[in-house]
C-alpha cells in the first residue's frame, strides 16, 4: 500500500503507470524517476511535456532533468565511418547527440501532515545517496520541527558537511574558477 522509490523505463508508458496508482499511494511516494521520450520513438509514447503537465500540482517537485540522445543517423551511415567496434563505441561517447528522451526524477514535498518520521528519513536517504545534499538538508530540517527528534539533528549535520565537502572539491573549484 505505499512506494518509496518509483522508478520505471518502460519504454514509452511510464507516466500512465505512475498516474494508474491509487491516489493515496501516489500521493506517498517519497521518490519518482522516469524516462519519457522527447521524439517518437514508440507508438503512443508519454512524453516529457506530458509528464511535466502531469506533475503539474501534485505534490512533488523536479530534482533532476537529464536529457539524454543518440547520434541521428542512419547505421549503415555511422558503421561506413566509424568501420571498428572500438571507434563506434568512441563516438557514441564523444559525438554530440540529438535530444531523445529525458531521465527526469520527482521528489515529494512532504507538505501534507500524514508523513511519519520513517518517510522523512528515506527521503532524507534517497537525496544523501544522489547528492542533493540541499534537498536532504532541506528534508532533515522539516523533520526537526515535525518531529523534535534528535536524530534529524545528526541527519541535518550530516547533509550541512557534505555540502561543504562537495563545494570545495578541487574539481567543482576549478569549475568556479574558470567560469
Amino acid at each position: 500500500d505505499y512506494i518509496d522509490w518509483f522508478k520505471t523505463d518502460t519504454q514509452g508508458t511510464d507516466l500512465r503507470l505512475f498516474a494508474s496508482l491509487q491516489d493515496a499511494v501516489m500521493k506517498n511516494v517519497v521518490l519518482a524517476e522516469f524516462e519519457p521520450g522527447l521524439i517518437d520513438a514508440y507508438e503512443s509514447e508519454d512524453k516529457v511535456f506530458h509528464l511535466l503537465t502531469y506533475m503539474q500540482g501534485r505534490p512533488f517537485f523536479l530534482t533532476d532533468f537529464d536529457v539524454k540522445g543518440t547520434q541521428r543517423m542512419n547505421g549503415q551511415a555511422f558503421e561506413g565511418i566509424f568501420k571498428s567496434e572500438f571507434m563506434q563505441k568512441v563516438a557514441r561517447h564523444t559525438l554530440k547527440p540529438v535530444p531523445g528522451w529525458a531521465e527526469i526524477t520527482y521528489m515529494n514535498n512532504f507538505e501534507s501532515t500524514h508523513f511519519t518520521a520513517r518517510d522523512f528519513i528515506v527521503g532524507w536517504l534517497f537525496n544523501s545517496l544522489r547528492k542533493h545534499h540541499g534537498v536532504a538538508l532541506m528534508i532533515a530540517e522539516q523533520g526537526i520541527s515535525r518531529f523534535n527528534d534528535h536524530f534529524f539533528n545528526d541527519l541535518k549535520q550530516y547533509s550541512k558537511k557534505r555540502l561543504f565537502r562537495e563545494s570545495i572539491n578541487i574539481k567543482n573549484l576549478f569549475k568556479a574558477y574558470i567560469s
